[in-house]
């Protein structure tokens, strides 16, 4: 009943004159709140946004740097990883020198001891 298709007859009908400019006012009355109500709410939306935007920098900056200091991990677990087999190729090298040195002491023990005509572990001085 507030509005009629009608175009200029919007407020015709059984309303008297004072009753049209009463519902004029009210109708009025009405889209002003609803035009403070939509403004305000337009500006806590702005603001939920620019929210939003800036949590969202927030992330992406965090995850930039969980990312860099990622990246910095894995470089020294690499840089870790290469000392290692490193150090494992060393380690296999100086046991294989070890058990050639070991094998020569008891190729010359044993050369000795029977060059001298002793027993094993005897060795006499050089005259």
């Amino acid at each position: 009943p507030l509005l009629a298709a009608g175009g200029d007859d919007l407020f015709a009908g059984a309303h008297g004159a004072g009753a049209t400019e009463a519902e004029v006012r009210r109708l009025r009355a009405q889209v002003e709140t609803l035009t403070r109500q939509r403004d305000a709410l337009e500006r806590e939306s702005s603001q939920l946004q620019n929210r939003v935007d800036s949590l969202q920098r927030s992330a992406d900056q965090r995850a930039g740097a969980q990312s860099t200091a990622m990246a910095a991990l894995e470089n020294r677990f690499e840089v870790a990883l290469q000392a290692i087999g490193r150090l494992q190729e060393e380690l296999e090298v100086v046991q294989e020198q070890r058990e050639t040195y070991r094998q020569q002491c008891r190729q010359l023990s044993q050369i000795l001891t029977e060059a001298q005509g002793g027993r094993p572990g005897q060795l006499v001085p050089p005259a």
